[in-house]
This record gives structure tokens, C-alpha cells and sequence, in this order.
């Protein structure tokens, strides 16, 4: 069951309930353990907080935030990573909602550098998702890289990717295309790559160093299917539950697909206007997805 969870349809940036606030482009969204739920909004470059009691509020910053997208959630520090895309940086909320640039340059310069965390450049970071040992991974859609960003060392390194393409094979030979959504799997210590452009799930082994496909036959089609059979139009974001499910926004077709730990690829028959992010909350045994062509944040409950 699909139903309108925040928003009133109305493309403003008005705060609110959920029920009467308005949301102008709600792109990412992510969940802390305290049942707050952080949106963002690339157009108006503004991030949005709905507490634990349904209240929006908009988190005030002097800093420029230039189209955030990608927000993943620190549960260690409480702290909220925020990527950029148009300023090509990370930035980091403290639990007090206070921002500050963690990675990327001053100015906004995008690029391609790696090293210390304030020396770093970026192009078209999207999303991100945390490891075990605190590394903060970040899908580059311009630069077509998967980054590695060290929340111990504070250092900025490439994992994989730099080379527009499609290729598996070992990190520094593996080949992506606009990666952008990054998921963590701790059950088998890998990274879920959605490869935008190529319309593919790939696997990057952390334990063996490996780039492989997981799912996804590279054709632009939605059509449900088992493993490399499957079609996918425009994957660009993995949301992964306890029991090994995948749920994948694809974004050209508009539609969420569920892959089950079997590999079976299935849709939910609901087409949105303009899918961003699909989340899932297991507190409330729900997903949330934003959909930014009608301005809301959905929920859908299986029954």
C-alpha cells in the first residue's frame, strides 16, 4: 500500500506538520535512531528535519549548500554527512544540527583529488553509506569513482572506478558508469554499487578486492527477472533490510524494485512522478521514499 506520508503536494518549502508542510524537491532522505527523519532538497538547497512527533522544520546554516542530495546518518558520533553535488563537497550536521565542510575544498571546486580531507576534490558526489571500520563511501557520478573517505584519518582515497565504463575485475581495473547510490552489506563485508548508466547492481567485495555484477543485464528496460537477467532503467539508489532484501529506486522507470536474497527481482506496480530515495524503516515496518515531481515523501506498507 502506497501512501502520502509528508507533504502537501505544493512546491514550497513551507515548515509544518507532515501533514501541511511542503517540500519543493525532496531528493534524500536518511533516519537517525531517534526517530528523526533528515530530507533534502536539492533546489532550494535547504535540509529538511520531520522529529519522532511529525513536525518539519527547515535546519538554518550560513553555509552555501549547493544542490545537497546523498545524507547518511553516523549512529557512533550522532553526526549527518551531507553530499553536494554542485559545490562538490561533504558536509558534516553535528548532533546540535550545527554544518560544517568535512571534505571537499572552501570554495566549492569540483575535481578529482585525493589526500587530506579539506584538500580534496570531488565531481558529482551523490550518495554514501558507512562500513564496519568507519569508512565513509561515496559514489562520484562525473568522476565515475567510488570514494573512500576515512572517518579515523580524516584522509580521502579512490576505492574503485575513474574511467567512465563497465568492466568487473579487480579495483583498479573495475569500470562504472555515473555510480550513485552506495550500500553497505555488513553480512558479507561488500559494498551494493547501483551503476547508474549502466543499469546494473555491482558487488565490490571488500574482503577479496573484486568488482562483479550482481544483477542487471545492462539493457534499459524494467523487466523482473533472476540475477544478470533482470532489467533496470536507471537504478540509482539500495536500500537493504535484515533479512537480505534489496529495494532499488530506478529511476527512469519510476519504479521500486525488490530483490529478494535469491536474486529474484520483482516491481512494485506503482509508478511515482519522480523517484528519489526508497528507505526503509524498520522501526516502523515501512519503506519512505521521496518523490520529487510531486513534492512528497511516501510510505509504503506491505500487507
Amino acid at each position: 500500500m502506497v501512501s502520502p506520508f509528508a507533504g502537501t503536494g505544493i512546491q514550497e518549502s513551507i515548515d509544518g506538520t507532515t501533514q501541511t508542510a511542503s517540500f519543493r524537491t525532496p531528493f534524500g532522505l536518511e533516519l537517525d535512531t531517534f526517530g528523526n527523519i533528515f530530507v533534502s532538497d536539492p533546489d532550494s538547497n535547504l535540509i529538511r528535519k520531520i522529529d519522532r512527533f511529525g513536525n518539519v522544520t527547515t535546519l538554518s546554516t550560513n553555509l552555501v549548500l549547493g544542490a545537497p542530495s546523498g545524507i547518511k546518518f553516523d549512529p557512533i558520533t550522532g553526526d549527518k554527512f551531507i553530499a553536494c553535488q554542485d559545490t562538490a563537497q561533504i558536509l558534516k550536521i553535528d548532533p546540535m544540527d550545527q554544518f560544517s565542510l568535512y571534505a571537499g575544498s572552501s570554495p566549492g571546486i569540483d575535481g578529482f583529488q585525493n589526500g587530506d580531507r579539506l584538500n580534496s576534490l570531488f565531481k558529482g558526489p551523490l550518495f554514501m553509506d558507512l562500513d564496519r571500520e568507519r569508512n565513509l563511501y561515496v559514489g562520484e557520478l562525473s568522476n565515475h569513482t567510488i570514494r573512500k573517505i576515512n572517518l579515523n584519518s580524516e584522509t580521502v582515497s579512490t576505492l574503485s572506478g575513474g574511467v567512465s565504463g563497465y568492466l568487473d575485475g579487480d579495483l583498479t581495473s573495475a569500470q562504472f558508469k555515473s555510480p550513485s547510490g552506495i550500500t553497505y552489506d555488513q553480512k558479507t563485508d561488500s559494498l551494493l554499487v547501483a551503476d547508474l548508466q549502466n543499469h546494473r547492481i555491482r558487488k565490490i567485495d571488500l574482503k577479496t578486492s573484486t568488482v562483479s555484477t550482481l544483477l542487471g543485464n545492462g539493457i534499459e528496460a524494467n523487466i523482473d527477472g533472476k540475477g544478470l537477467n533482470a532489467s533496470f532503467n536507471g537504478p540509482a539508489f539500495i536500500s537493504l533490510d535484515n533479512s537480505g532484501y534489496m529495494f532499488v529506486s530506478d529511476t527512469s522507470s519510476n519504479k521500486i524494485r525488490i530483490v529478494d536474497p535469491d536474486l529474484n527481482v520483482f516491481t512494485i506496480p506503482h509508478t511515482f512522478a519522480a523517484l528519489g530515495v526508497v528507505k526503509i524503516d524498520c522501526p516502523n515496518q515501512r519503506l519512505l521514499t521521496t518523490d520529487f515531481g510531486a513534492n512528497q515523501i511516501f510510505q509504503i506498507k506491505f500487507e
